[in-house]
């Protein structure tokens, strides 16, 4: 199939994805047409199927990215276990680090919630990679916490769940949910997070 013309590859395929990206994560795969994505994108539906072929292609295509972007986690989270000396403040550092980096990349961010949460669609690309999310984080933590890794899965995937869906809130759900009891509703919720996951993984490690 011929390239449409006067196109930028580069930026239709970010336009595109990133349209598929928001439509995915706010309705599903089920729930969003192939002609809502190029529609918001500002291109046609041939364009879409040019350069991305079926919506599962296109879904692959996202999850692809959205991995891609969250490998750049590792660099902040090396930041901040530098600069915590005690198990519990590196818990914290790291949570608070986590936290940052979905709130700043808050469309990959729900994208990744609602595809591993809310999404009824089965995905395998989607359950390897939360598999090895546990695998790498649960055997980085064990020494920390001086618990066994199997044992620290389970509250990983709360706490993932806790700190993504609360990172991405909108402006009327820290409304709603802090209203004026907090001047940094945003920056109270990041540090209760925090203190979660210190109390949830270290069971009285100091």
């Amino acid at each position: 199939m011929a390239r449409p013309r006067n196109a930028d590859p580069e930026e239709t395929q970010r336009r595109i994805l990133d349209s598929a990206v928001d439509h995915f994560g706010s309705g599903g795969v089920k729930g969003t047409s192939l002609r809502t994505i190029a529609a918001d994108a500002g291109v046609t539906f041939a364009t879409v199927h040019h350069y991305f072929g079926s919506k599962a292609d296109l879904f692959d295509a996202c999850l692809a990215s959205a991995y891609d972007r969250l490998r750049g986690l590792q660099p902040a989270l090396a930041g901040a276990l530098s600069c915590a000396s005690t198990p519990a403040e590196r818990v914290r550092k790291i949570v608070e680090a986590a936290f940052d980096y979905a709130r700043d990349n808050a469309r990959s961010t729900r994208f990744l919630l609602r595809v591993t949460l809310y999404d009824e669609v089965d995905h395998p690309r989607r359950r390897a990679a939360q598999a090895e999310y546990l695998d790498v984080a649960s055997a980085m933590l064990a020494p920390m916490v001086e618990r066994p890794a199997a044992e620290l899965r389970v509250p990983l995937q709360g706490l993932m769940f806790l700190l993504t869906r609360t990172a991405v809130l909108s402006p009327r759900d820290l409304d709603v949910i802090a209203g004026d009891a907090e001047a940094d509703p945003l920056g109270a919720l990041r540090d209760y997070v925090a203190e979660v996951a210190v109390h949830t993984l270290m069971r009285g490690t100091p």
